[in-house]
């Protein structure tokens, strides 16, 4: 059998058309789409099965890593304790024996590929249109979701109180410089914490906060799911098995490791550093205005506000005819969106009656192939229109080649708008045998007899080509629809139709013209129709090696090679968060009258700070760099009159990678 592709010199439309979609998407989604198609295609060809594509598995996939994420964390935190220098030292200890180095490698790998993972389920529910109108709830609970998810793994981070952790205090140090009064606190309350002996109030606080955050995103997730029927938490148990031995084997290989321990007067030089959790730390380092987290804040308010930034055309919605429905519940077993519900029929002519829910129906039609009283219609699409449409449009085909096999295929909104979408408006003539294309919102809106009243009248072979398993647009359709056409569920194909050639057909949207090729032989119809093929260690080893090296890139990322100092740098750190206290007890033991005008530092008895006297309750911090060297650093309170109180006072040889802290002079509490 031959067949090719219509063109539109040959092809003549159907007298009638084919069904329209409900709110199709736009040429935005379609592209996007197209764009994924191109870069995920590989993975299913080299797997040899679609059901080991891990891009159609990244929702579970992140949950499950979370969970693994969770179960180390208990894990390092019966081993954790509590204070700058004793948090170090036990993540030190970690990192000494095998299995703590090893879970510990687990907790931070599997949390980065949870956090890829997590964006990349957002990137495919946005091309699938799966965002906005009643899913809206699911979309921005995913997306703040996924911030706190980012949040929770910088405070983990913070928790090791090694040169990372120093870096992102210097993050903060410098946006607090620069947008708030408050730098000089932050940097004086955790040097105040160490020597005064309260830093295990901080880690414990910090530790808290880091679990708050993960309960946080229970609660996000369970907001994520609630409007869904059967929502799934965790992939298929291959793919935990699977990805479970990826990541501990990718932890044994590439430890985590650590950095030398966070101290104040040392710069950190050069690390390595995870570019997921902390992109802002080299830009902060730098300097940058406060655009930066500006533009992120309006990156995550414009992610949050898509489902009304780009709003859904006007969408049909189900309707349920009551003269029909006979209380089968099938509708609202089907339902993914729990849009269906029972409830007691007033008449007593059956026990129950479907009632439908507008504000919860995502016109995905599924119902619509679940009723077998013909009783549910969506907008305009009716079982009886529908039934119209393909008498139609087979009567048609017949009428221009009678002497030419007709195939019949129904699919799904993804592959009428990718590949699929030159056959939808015409049938293709030119070929040894004619192919009509009727395109629906899901392959689960088609009854599995639409295909048997498509052979009586006048189809030779009939085909239902949906998404892949597990890639459903709707979740559940393709699934159900290869069920009924096994007859393992209400409305089953009937008997008599039972090794005719009908056949479904689990595609990618770009791979329809694989639907149009493949002939469909009356014995074999079952088999094809099967969701997922028999796996053996052929699929399984190309699949989870690929994954390794998915898996060993994020590890590899997350230890980019970083500078974060020059080795030759000398900073200069002055610290006053209280300068008129500060004044006075200084005032005291330096037995001075002078009434201060203005608060200096000098290098070398230049000026390279000064700020003007007022009240003196101003919290005052400012940073400068300084070469390699011997210098004099002085910081003091002056009067008009050349009087001046000094706060610091200090003359040596400092080598590159010291950081001075010019501060008032520390006096030990006695115990």
């Amino acid at each position: 059998m031959q067949t090719s592709a219509p063109t539109g010199a040959s092809a003549k439309p159907p007298s009638s058309p084919a069904p329209t979609l409900p709110a199709p998407r736009g040429a935005l989604l379609r592209g996007v789409e197209r764009f994924a198609l191109v870069f995920e295609k590989p993975f299913t060809r080299i797997a040899g099965a679609s059901t080991l594509n891990p891009f159609y598995h990244t929702g579970t996939l992140a949950v499950f890593l979370w969970l693994v994420v969770a179960a180390t964390g208990v894990y390092l935190t019966l081993f954790y304790q509590f204070g700058f220098h004793a948090a170090y030292d036990a993540v030190s200890k970690m990192e000494s024996q095998l299995l703590a180095r090893v879970v510990r490698a687990v907790h931070r790998y599997a949390s980065g590929t949870a956090l890829i993972a997590s964006v990349l389920h957002g990137f495919r529910l946005f091309f699938m249109d799966r965002f906005r109108g009643p899913r809206w709830l699911a979309w921005v609970t995913g997306v703040l979701m996924t911030a706190v998810l980012w949040l929770d793994g910088v405070s983990g981070y913070w928790l090791v109180w090694d040169q990372r952790t120093q870096l992102i205090n210097e993050s903060l140090t410098s946006w607090f410089a620069r947008n708030t009064p408050w730098a000089a606190q932050w940097v004086a309350g955790l040097m105040d914490a160490e020597r005064l002996d309260f830093a295990w109030i901080l880690i414990a606080l910090a530790l808290t906060l880091h679990i708050a955050l993960f309960l946080a995103v229970a609660l996000f997730f369970w907001w994520h799911i609630m409007r869904l029927n059967r929502p799934r938490f965790v992939p298929p148990r291959y793919w935990m098995i699977g990805t479970a031995l990826v990541v501990v084997l990718a932890s044994a290989l590439v430890p985590a490791g650590m950095l030398p321990r966070a101290t104040w007067d040392r710069l950190p030089g050069a690390m390595t550093l995870d570019p997921f959790y902390l992109f802002f730390v080299p830009l902060e380092l730098r300097g940058l205005p406060g655009w930066l987290w500006i533009g992120a804040l309006g990156l995550l308010a414009l992610a949050t506000a898509l489902p009304w930034v780009l709003p859904r055309a006007r969408s049909a919605t189900i309707a349920i005819d009551l003269n029909r429905c006979n209380g089968c519940t099938v509708c609202a077993t089907d339902c993914p969106y729990k849009a269906i519900t029972l409830a007691p029929r007033p008449d007593g002519k059956h026990k129950y009656i479907a009632v439908e829910n507008p504000a919860l129906c995502v016109a995905c039609g599924i119902c619509l192939g679940s009723c077998d009283s013909n009783a549910i219609t969506l907008g305009t699409l009716s079982p009886d229109a529908l039934l119209n449409s393909l008498r139609t449009r087979i009567a048609h085909a017949k009428a221009n080649a009678p002497a030419s096999p007709l195939k019949v295929i129904v699919t799904c909104e993804r592959h009428a708008a990718q590949a699929a979408r030159g056959y939808t408006s015409q049938t293709d003539t030119t070929a040894e045998t004619q192919v009509a294309v009727i395109a629906l919102p899901c392959i689960g809106s088609a009854p599995p007899n639409l295909t048997a009243r498509a052979l009586d009248f006048g189809a030779n072979e009939v085909a239902l080509v949906g998404c892949p398993p597990d890639d459903c647009a709707q979740r559940e359709g393709n699934t159900w629809t290869a069920e009924r056409l096994t007859r393992k569920r209400l409305p089953r194909l009937r008997p008599q139709f039972v090794g005719k050639p009908i056949a479904g057909l689990w595609l990618a949207p770009d791979a329809f013209a694989d639907a149009v090729r493949a002939p469909v032989a009356a014995d074999e119809p079952t088999r094809i129709a099967q969701m997922t093929q028999r796996l053996t260690w052929r699929n399984f080893a190309p699949a989870f090696a690929l994954l390794g090296v998915l898996v060993l890139v994020q590890v590899l990322l997350t230890s980019l090679p970083f500078q974060a100092f020059p080795s030759d740098a000398v900073r200069a750190q002055m610290v006053l968060p209280q300068p008129a206290q500060t004044f006075a007890r200084l005032k005291m033991t330096q037995d001075a009258t002078l009434v201060p005008t203005r608060i200096v530092l000098r290098v070398d008895d230049q000026i390279r700070f000064e700020h003007a006297w007022l009240n003196g309750d101003a919290a005052l911090y400012h940073e400068l760099s300084l070469p390699p060297g011997k210098h004099r650093v002085r910081l003091s309170f002056d009067d008009a009159g050349g009087g001046s109180v000094v706060v610091f006072d200090q003359t040596a040889e400092w080598r590159g990678g010291e950081n001075i802290i010019v501060e008032e002079p520390y006096v030990g509490v006695a115990k």
